[in-house]
């Protein structure tokens, strides 16, 4: 599986380094997302099904159904806040 939604050992550390499935998958996708995009996603609309089948499968987690998920929640504020300083942005 090499595609552009593939994470690295790094990025897959970090990732399966959280608690829940859902937050483990959630992280993901704002990681790859923010490299490919430049941005992190304001909602479920703009993610590609692929980048969450990959990922999902590269965390041996479930595909979860993100349309109702509060990308503004404070979990996903730290998310974010640790990809910043993973990226030493």
């Amino acid at each position: 599986m090499d595609t552009i939604f593939s994470m690295d050992s790094g990025e897959l550390a970090l990732a399966k380094s959280k608690y829940t499935s859902e937050n483990k998958l959630v992280f993901a996708i704002m990681l790859k997302f923010f490299q490919i995009e430049g941005r992190y996603p304001a909602n479920s609309d703009f993610i590609p099904q692929e980048m969450i089948d990959t990922l999902a499968i590269q965390l041996n987690c479930t595909v979860l159904c993100l349309d109702n998920y509060n990308w503004l929640s404070r979990t996903s504020k730290r998310g974010r806040q640790e990809i910043r300083q993973w990226r030493g942005d």
